[in-house]
């Protein structure tokens, strides 16, 4: 049951990340209250929270929906904010423990931006695997 809520989630998540990406018109953003894009990368976080993998995560480094949406902003400064083999790195960051648990440990740890955007950059496109970015935390 649980592999099929997390197929569910993924499908999910996939639609939304393609509202939030969509180009939009900038007055339209501004104009309302609350947009489109808005209304989806809410709905894209609460999924996030509601995954068991990544509310623990949120548990050990006491993160709530804000957070969440203060390290999208982070990651997109990162220059994350792209598609990678079918993948938005900066949303699927947020949906993945492995990515997620790699850049929450890397920022306190102090690890500076441009390396943690490169190595989650990699791991998106295939060059560093679960295991190799668990232990570039150990090295």
């Amino acid at each position: 049951m649980r592999f099929i809520r997390k197929l569910i989630a993924k499908r999910k998540l996939q639609r939304l990340a393609k509202i939030i990406t969509r180009k939009t018109d900038l007055r339209t953003e501004l104009s309302s209250d609350s947009s489109p894009k808005q209304e989806a990368l809410d709905e894209y976080l609460y999924i996030c929270i509601e995954s068991d993998d990544i509310s623990e995560l949120m548990l050990e480094f006491n993160l709530n929906k804000d957070s969440l949406k203060e390290i999208y902003n982070d990651l997109i400064l990162m220059s994350l904010g792209q598609w990678v083999k079918g993948q938005y790195v900066a949303l699927s960051t947020l949906y993945n423990y492995e990515a997620l648990g790699f850049y929450l440990v890397a920022k306190n740890s102090g690890i500076e931006n441009s390396s943690i955007g490169e190595t989650l950059y990699d791991y998106w496109y295939g060059n560093i695997t679960k295991l190799d970015l668990a232990g570039l935390l150990n090295a």
